[in-house]
């Protein structure tokens, strides 16, 4: 049996900080930004549903993702 490719409309790989993940570290429920980020989001502010996964595990979430420049 043959695995079938994953086909994407958008995605990116973001290693997440310690107060971007932590609860104990920070109360931050914000990722920051990098530039492919806002290549692929753009600047105006989004609200969209988005899949989360850990690399390495078959565990995926999926959450509401509002996207936008908190500076």
């Amino acid at each position: 049996m043959a695995i079938q490719p994953i086909k994407f409309s958008k995605s990116c790989i973001k290693t997440l900080t310690a107060v971007e993940a932590d609860e104990a570290r920070s109360h931050q429920h914000e990722f920051q930004g990098v530039a492919p980020l806002k290549e692929m989001f753009g600047y105006a502010k989004l609200t969209t549903k988005a899949t989360f996964s850990i690399r390495g595990s078959s565990d995926s979430y999926s959450a509401d993702l509002t996207w936008y420049d908190a500076r």
